[in-house]
């Protein structure tokens, strides 16, 4: 890792995301950053000078220049950074104290965890046959969680304005004296539509007017987890409240799942947006005019990273807009719970609604996966199982796993614990840029005839100064053998650059004052011999910079006396 951290070194350039650059004109503008970084740094060499003609003084040529210009064209960064945290290129998580241990561990527990769970899902068919022999309607609605069920509304009523709450028992929660009894009714405010192809029959769609208030359920505390699940189906790439139990009138205190666009999106507000969290999919995951089923889970931990969302059974990834609530933050409203707008307008014109289900828990993911594909299975038990496709056989299979099968579960919980838990430990530890080889192509790039990014000249390959030794046999001809080339031994000028530059931060100045140009038009050493002694005495120590300071600290050139006399200034008036 330490490597690779160490390549971030050249990728501290400048970068744009203007709008209007020219792609090849930024990429070439970033090769001549880092080639002349890396003449001045590594090799005291004005080698920026050679980036539109021959050098007028070194023996250094165009050719030179645009051959390591080469090394650093073959990477993966892109031409723009997209003003973005991080930027677009290449980035490495890098874990500190107990998490780097465990990061180190978790690729290996991951596959273990992985392997195991794929293994079970290939060996369950002879259960899986004995199951499907056997199966109802009865036995496919019985997956589904009741614990902690608040309220269940399928919504399928098919005419009228009155939806009908099909409840469990309700579980023991802060919830348990305010859910609906089993027949508990709700009333829409206006005549409501009706269209035919709902999961579960006719299902209603949301207009003006016409949300649908669901009394006193989901009047959660900032520290209550739950479940909010149903089917949905967008009319446009619209946004608005699906579920909500939030006042507007105060500040937006509350919670809600919300349409934005074509993503999916969960607040959870005391005060907007000073005391508030919103996290949005990462991705568009709506498609307009679609049945989806659609779920967020919330753990009560007061953090975005407790918030779950889930698209047709399957959690999807999510960005935080919004991350500032208060461990004593009260998201708690006397407005009503309320189907398809929040409590006074931002509805979701339009889209349909089924099968509606609150929890007063965080549901797993096997348990979101046996909701959504309740529906489906429905379906399939009308197929005669002799005239069942492939892909509908793999939609039972899968149900059967997530639902009914004791160990596929527990395996799958194991992956995704271990891969939340990376996931948590990346959410909290820094990153640093890097370099990335593309692995695709050779480096190779094009002279550019007076340094203009569009005037083509001969195509070169990477390459070191013609002037100096080359790469070594055995080297491969990329960054890394670059990279050997510059420690080399051969080289004559890395460990003198560089032991120059320490004395110069030590002594005020280098025994070659030019400490950038170690060319024919940069200063002669005051002590040529000394400044090789030092060389070859940090070269030989592995490049070991703390031993070469307490070296430089330790002697006598350093220890002696600063105060400057008449005759000391007499002998040595620069202080050389």
């Amino acid at each position: 890792m330490d490597q690779r951290i160490a390549t971030g070194f050249q990728r501290c350039n400048i970068t744009t995301n203007e709008g209007g650059t020219i792609a090849e004109e930024n990429l070439a503008i970033y090769a001549a950053d880092r080639v002349q970084t890396f003449g001045w740094v590594f090799l005291g060499m004005t080698i920026n000078c050679c980036q539109c003609h021959d050098h007028k003084f070194d023996p250094l040529t165009m050719r030179d220049f645009y051959s390591l210009a080469a090394y650093f064209r073959n990477t993966t960064q892109k031409h723009v950074d997209g003003n973005v945290k991080d930027g677009l290129g290449p980035v490495i998580v890098v874990p500190t104290g107990d998490d780097l241990t465990r990061w180190n561990a978790l690729p290996g527990e991951i596959a273990s965890a992985t392997k195991a769970r794929d293994e079970r899902r290939q060996n369950a068919r002879d259960e899986f046959d004995q199951w499907v022999a056997g199966i109802t309607p009865e036995s496919i609605d019985s997956a589904i969680p009741n614990d902690a069920l608040l309220l269940h509304l399928p919504l399928n009523e098919g005419a009228g304005r009155v939806f009908h709450a099909v409840n469990a028992p309700p579980a023991e929660s802060p919830e348990t004296t305010d859910v609906p009894s089993p027949s508990a009714t709700f009333e829409a405010t206006v005549d409501v539509q009706w269209v035919a192809d709902g999961k579960l029959g006719a299902a209603p769609v949301i207009r003006p007017g016409s949300a649908v208030r669901l009394g006193n359920s989901g009047n959660f505390d900032r520290q209550q987890n739950y479940t909010i699940a149903a089917w949905f189906k967008p009319a446009s790439e619209s946004t608005g409240g699906i579920v909500a139990r939030m006042d507007e009138q105060q500040n937006y205190r509350g919670w809600d799942l919300w349409q934005q666009g074509r993503n999916l999106a969960v607040h959870i507000i005391d005060h907007w947006p000073d005391n508030a969290i919103k996290v949005v999919t990462k991705d568009a995951v709506l498609a307009t005019g679609a049945w989806q089923h659609i779920a967020a889970t919330y753990d009560g931990s007061g953090k975005p990273s407790g918030i779950k969302i889930y698209v047709n059974g399957k959690r999807v990834d999510l960005r935080t807009e919004t991350g500032t609530l208060t461990d004593d933050a009260d998201i708690r409203t006397d407005t009503p719970l309320r189907l398809g707008g929040r409590s006074n307008s931002q509805i979701v014109d339009g889209a349909a609604i089924q099968d509606l289900r609150l929890y007063a828990r965080a549901l797993p993911d096997s348990e979101l996966h046996s909701i959504y594909s309740v529906a489906p299975l429905r379906a399939l038990l009308e197929v005669p199982r002799d005239q069942l496709a492939d892909a509908q056989k793999n939609a039972l299979y899968e149900h059967f796993l997530q639902s009914v099968d004791d160990q596929y579960p527990v395996l799958a919980r194991s992956v995704s614990d271990l891969e939340a838990e990376r996931e948590a430990i990346r959410a909290r530890s820094p990153v640093t840029h890097v370099q990335e080889e593309r692995p695709d192509s050779q480096p190779m790039t094009n002279i550019l005839l007076r340094g203009e990014y569009d005037k083509l000249g001969e195509e070169v390959a990477a390459n070191t100064p013609a002037s100096m030794h080359a790469l070594a046999d055995n080297a491969p001809n990329n960054r890394l053998g670059l990279a050997q080339w510059v420690v080399d031994p051969a080289n004559p000028l890395t460990a003198r650059v560089t032991v120059n530059r320490f004395w110069q931060e030590l002594f005020g100045r280098g025994i070659v004052v030019s400490a950038e140009d170690f060319g024919v038009m940069g200063s002669l050493p005051s002590h040529p011999e000394l400044l090789d002694w030092l060389a070859v005495e940090f070269r030989d120590s592995g490049w070991n910079i703390k031993a070469f300071y307490k070296m430089m600290f330790m002697s006598a050139t350093y220890r002696q006396s600063s105060i400057a006399t008449e005759a000391k200034l007499e002998l040595d008036r620069d202080n050389v």
